[in-house]
């Protein structure tokens, strides 16, 4: 589903009791609804070559546990934690996924701007992404979400179940570890 699609909670809530109660039509149908922005999610997670098998054990796991969502509202919030949990205990572990893949934006350069510009700014790119990459996992996960992805410290706070005080700390945190590796790199 994309962000810009919305289904109405009389229907989600439909399709979440008929998928609880085992009905395998419903069931497709919430992974039809959630896959793209579940997979867009994991993209921001794992190296894209992972992405897919992220979103599909989201998906298995969702459908596996849905007698655990309490609330149908919080469905893509509950799909976003399914997510984000199974990405970090992958990457801790050491497992099937990769370091974060630290792709801050799309590079969207104009026509106009030189080779010479170009090579400094991808040299600047890679830095980020190799000092990114030596922080620890959830350091990388929080700069991800709130610098990246523009996930709110609120919602991050939900997510980790934490106050928004203590996202904020951490969020600072990743943030002055980062700016000492890159002023260690000197960019």
């Amino acid at each position: 589903m994309c962000r810009n699609e919305a289904v109405d909670t009389e229907t989600l809530t439909q399709l979440i009791t008929d998928a609880k109660n085992g009905c395998r039509a419903a069931q497709d149908q919430l992974i039809q609804l959630a896959y793209n922005r579940v997979l867009r999610y994991a993209q921001s997670l794992v190296k894209s070559h992972d992405a897919e098998d992220l979103a599909q054990d989201t998906m298995m796991t969702a459908i596996r546990k849905l007698d655990q969502l309490t609330s149908p509202g919080a469905f893509f919030s509950w799909l976003r934690q399914i997510t984000h949990n199974l990405a970090m205990n992958h990457l801790t572990r050491g497992r099937k996924f990769r370091q974060l893949d630290v792709e801050a934006a799309d590079q969207r350069e104009s026509d106009e701007t030189d080779a010479a510009t170009l090579t400094i700014q991808h040299e600047r790119n890679q830095i980020v992404r190799n000092c990114m990459n030596r922080l620890p996992v959830d350091q990388q996960a929080i700069l991800r979400m709130h610098h990246v992805d523009g996930v709110s410290l609120v919602d991050i706070a939900e997510m980790y179940d934490i106050p928004v005080g203590t996202a904020k700390s951490r969020s600072f945190t990743a943030r002055g570890a980062l700016r000492a590796l890159l002023e260690s790199q000197a960019v």
